[in-house]
C-alpha cells in the first residue's frame, strides 16, 4: 500500500550561500563552495525561485512557513 504524503509545513531556504561575504566560522556552508561552479555569482535566479514557490505551494497544505537562511540573503 502506498504511503500517503503529508503536506509540506515548512522550508529552509538558502539562496547565495557562498556569496556571503560573512565568512563566520561556524558556517557549515563555507567548505561546499568548493562543490559548485568557478563562476562568482551562486544566487538562486528568479526563475529559480518562480519554480521553488510553485512547487512549495504544490505541497503544502493551508499553511507554510517559508525561511531565508542566514544574512545573505540580504545579498539578493
Amino acid at each position: 500500500m502506498a504511503q500517503k504524503q503529508r503536506p509540506l509545513t515548512s522550508i529552509l531556504i538558502k539562496p547565495a550561500g557562498p556569496d556571503c561575504n560573512l565568512q563566520c566560522t561556524y558556517c557549515f556552508y563555507l567548505e561546499k563552495a568548493a562543490l559548485l561552479s568557478e563562476t562568482q555569482n551562486h544566487r538562486m535566479s528568479m526563475e529559480t525561485l518562480e519554480e521553488l514557490i510553485r512547487q512549495v505551494i504544490q505541497q503544502s497544505g493551508r499553511e507554510i512557513s517559508i525561511a531565508w537562511q542566514g544574512d545573505e540573503s540580504a545579498l539578493m
